[in-house]
């Protein structure tokens, strides 16, 4: 190899093509990176990140809440654990809402945030599509901030390049989102986009994203939003930057419009299981079947009431009776 490469990581210019970029093992392995900038720490770090859930669940509520904090410090989500953020440069691509329904959500945030409208805060209805100019005018933005920290794109249909031809499905969605995630790395900012998922179910809760995996491979970060009858909101995250996959319980109040993170989702579900459950037999009178539980909790998934129900016998808070039949502990 050429002493020239393995020290400079191929910065010759005389350097046969091959040989550009390349960087010895041992290089690598002390080289010196700056920290990982995050958004929302230990939710969104540098990068691109997509974010779905389905139609109406309320990502645009909670992508806002993210844009509010981070352009005025404030903390985000209500995820207290890790205090406020960083404050910087916020642009908010909001491509399927018009000014007013913004001006009526702004005043919303009021009563969580009081300054709802930081000044590091600028907001857009209208976007050239990524092909079209979309991420020149997303560098040119950033370079014209002091502290540009992040760039949120409300939804990726309105942005995404269009198709052309006949093209193979993934390539079509990983060249969807490739570009901004080179961009987001080049600028060391975070780009949010929004997204739907599919309707039908999967085993494993990220392959429930709307498309191929092409969107999923082409992103650092992957964000879940479910909701469950029974169980509530929970936050899926998992990235390349987040060293543990994880699973966050999720509150909307619906008067104020916030999200607030509550937990550990194995956690909150359970209490939030159980407290149903003794809410149902303090409402009745005596002992009852599984069946007139689950009439209770408007539940249909036997096998869930069923653990549920035998972890809460386990914890000494209600009582086997006989097959299918139980009673609170006094």
């Amino acid at each position: 190899m050429n002493p020239v490469a393995a020290q400079t990581g191929g910065s010759d210019p005389n350097l046969p093509a091959w040989e550009q970029g390349i960087i010895n093992a041992r290089d690598l392995r002390f080289k010196n990176f700056p920290k990982i900038r995050y958004v929302v720490p230990g939710l969104i770090p540098e990068g691109a990140t997509l974010f779905a859930g389905r139609p109406k669940i309320g990502k645009s509520w909670a992508v806002l809440q993210i844009c509010i904090a981070k352009a005025g410090g404030e903390r985000a989500l209500g995820w207290i654990s890790h205090g406020a953020c960083e404050s910087g440069d916020v642009l908010y691509l909001s491509l399927e809402d018009g000014e007013r329904r913004l001006q009526r959500r702004l005043e919303k945030m009021e009563a969580i945030f009081g300054n709802a409208c930081p000044q590091r805060l600028e907001i857009k209805t209208k976007w050239r599509r990524f092909d079209q100019g979309g991420l020149d005018d997303i560098r040119d933005w950033a370079q014209a901030r002091p502290n540009p920290v992040l760039v949120v794109v409300d939804t990726l249909a309105k942005a995404r390049p269009r198709p052309k031809g006949k093209q193979d499905g993934y390539q079509l969605d990983y060249d969807a989102l490739t570009g901004l995630q080179g961009l987001a790395q080049e600028l060391r900012i975070a780009a949010l986009v929004t997204h739907h998922d599919r309707k039908a179910e999967a085993e494993d809760t990220f392959d429930t994203v709307s498309g191929t995996l092409g969107l999923t491979g082409a992103v650092d970060t992957i964000l879940i939003l479910t909701r469950k009858k029974g169980v509530g909101c929970t936050l899926h995250i998992r990235g390349r930057d987040i060293e543990n996959e994880r699973e966050l319980a999720m509150t909307f109040d619906r008067a104020t419009c916030e999200w607030r993170v509550d937990g550990e989702a194995a956690e909150i579900h359970r209490s939030r299981e159980r407290n149903a459950v003794l809410g149902v037999f303090q409402t009745a009178a005596g002992q009852l079947t599984v069946a007139e539980i689950m009439a209770g909790l408007n539940r249909d998934d036997r096998p869930a009431v069923d653990q549920i129900l035998s972890r809460m016998v386990a914890r000494g808070e209600i009582r086997r009776v006989k097959r299918g039949k139980y009673e609170k502990v006094k």
